[in-house]
């Protein structure tokens, strides 16, 4: 009898284990590495959000200091969330997790975010839960230092941070980076710095509906007017202005049309000005604005922008 008992109990023992291997192999489980981090910071979030982040400013709060961050919404991923803008508690939070600079047109944050119980917004704890979004178009993801954050497919499908309305430009079936600076228009001071470049840039772009959503680009300078032609994967719309102001809450400024490059960032707005460009005449002629202009493909390095904010 306990011979047969241990043979039972060895026979339970083996099927369990069966069992247990079975499940390891057929249920699936949350990928390893970052995709899988992201995977988790995605499942405990209340709010996904893809936002345009302006400064922080210190307020008080029930007589605490806390660093709050008013961001401007782009597309709210996961959560209920109203309104135009999210107020988010970064109190305590790396300030790499700012702006880079004020200088260019910075790439749009993807945020995992919980609620308190006072319902305000802040980032889940750890490293992550803050990624640049450094393409709209695939969509891309980095930490704020620079480094892959591969997105999970669910989040990846999720995203749609780019405009409903694109207006098609006319490229010139290359990537960026691909069309040298064959010559300038404009004047390119001796040394490309900031403090040779004209003080008053005389170059003017023009960026201008063509129907049957379709959009033209010409450069101005001393009374001549060039007709752009782009690189593969720039478009244009027709964008509000967020404007910084000094208590960092963004405010709407005025409807301008405006060029995406090749991520799906804004390169260029209309009657936005510059010292020079760069680019390949075509010896081709094209229309724009009803004016009948020769074409110029336009060099462009890849994810780059000529806006400040």
């Amino acid at each position: 009898m306990p011979r047969r008992r241990v043979q039972a109990i060895l026979g339970t023992l083996c099927l369990l284990a069966v069992i247990a291997a079975l499940t390891t192999a057929l249920i699936p489980r949350a990928a390893p590495g970052p995709s899988g981090d992201v995977e988790r910071l995605f499942g405990l979030a209340d709010v996904v959000a893809v936002v345009s982040i302006a400064d922080l400013e210190p307020r008080q709060v029930d007589g605490e200091l806390r660093m709050l961050q008013t961001a401007s919404v782009v597309q709210i991923v996961k959560g209920d969330a109203e309104g135009t803008t999210l107020t988010i508690d970064v109190t305590g939070r790396s300030t790499l997790e700012r702006p880079f600079s004020r200088d260019l047109f910075t790439p749009d944050r993807l945020m995992f975010l919980v609620r308190d119980g006072d319902g305000v917004l802040s980032p889940i704890e750890g490293n992550g839960s803050v990624l640049t979004l450094v393409d709209r178009r695939s969509p891309t993801a980095t930490t704020i230092a620079g480094d892959a954050a591969p997105l999970p497919d669910r989040l990846r499908d999720a995203i749609r941070a780019l405009p409903e309305e694109e207006l098609a430009l006319e490229t010139n079936g290359t990537v960026p980076g691909l069309v040298p600076e064959e010559a300038v228009l404009g004047i390119r001071p001796p040394e490309d710095t900031v403090e040779n470049r004209p003080r008053s840039p005389l170059g003017t772009f023009g960026v201008l509906p063509a129907g049957d959503g379709r959009a033209c680009a010409v450069f101005e300078y001393g009374g001549r007017s060039v007709l752009l032609r782009w690189p593969e994967g720039f478009s244009a719309y027709e964008r509000t202005e967020v404007l910084s102001y000094p208590n960092g809450d963004p405010r709407r400024g005025r409807e301008v049309l405006t060029v995406l490059n090749d991520r799906g960032y804004p390169y260029v707005d209309d009657k936005r000005q510059a010292p020079f460009i760069g680019g390949t005449p075509t010896g081709e002629q094209g229309e724009c604005g009803g004016q009948d202009l020769e074409v110029w493909d336009i060099a462009v390095e890849p994810g780059t922008t000529l806006l400040s904010y």
